[in-house]
């Protein structure tokens, strides 16, 4: 699926897929559940900001290690760039929950609405562990693996406790690897690596 067709399958998803999927899960097994609410932790978008800030700030003023400080900096703008885009979104689009098709039976959209029950579309879960594993990728890209791992356990176990719909997470993922793609792209202009120091050109062997 190439970027350009994600917003279709959303789409698609909406009137097909995002209902029969979230009634189908909403049978999970307890243990199961158990275990995803802890892994759904992993999308929280706190502990990134803050640790990644404090890193900056470190690197930027006491260590002076400027390459690290653009890591830093990469990490947390991508986060919180795409953080307050998906907010923004949640509000104009002003999505139900699933919990209000199972509670209520409403299943739609209510634009410009506040408030948790309305602001699904997108998946704030989703957006931040994908924006979160593609920086990481661009600085540490032999952990791939692993970053796409946690990104996709955490983005089931939207599904799976009944948070999200299935376009939503697909969206707010979508958001978090154009947000995080775009400011790489600012970084490059501007000739700012994001490599370890210690793989930029080493021509020490001659």
């Amino acid at each position: 699926m190439t970027l350009g067709a994600v917003p279709v399958f959303c789409v698609l998803s909406y009137f097909y897929i995002d209902k029969p999927l979230a009634v189908h899960l909403r049978s999970a097994n307890y243990n199961v559940l158990q275990v995803f609410s802890l892994i759904t932790r992993l999308g929280v978008s706190t502990g990134y900001l803050v640790a990644s800030f404090l890193f900056f700030l470190c690197f930027r003023y006491l260590n002076k290690k400027e390459a690290y400080a653009h890591q830093a900096l990469f990490v947390f703008s991508s986060i919180a760039v795409s953080g307050l885009l998906a907010d923004l979104l949640k509000f104009l689009f002003g999505r139900y929950r699933p919990k209000m098709l199972f509670e209520q039976g409403l299943y739609g959209f209510t634009l410009f609405h506040g408030g948790y029950a309305f602001n699904s579309f997108p998946s704030g879960h989703a957006n931040t562990i994908t924006a979160a594993a593609v920086a990481l990728y661009f600085i540490y890209p032999r952990f791939r693996h692993f970053y796409a791992v946690v990104a996709i356990l955490v983005i089931v176990s939207r599904l799976v406790l009944g948070s999200h719909y299935l376009g939503d997470v697909v969206a707010g993922s979508y958001l978090g690897i154009l947000t995080t793609l775009y400011l790489k792209s600012i970084f490059d202009r501007k000739g700012i690596s994001l490599q370890q120091p210690m793989l930029q050109g080493d021509g020490s062997s001659g």
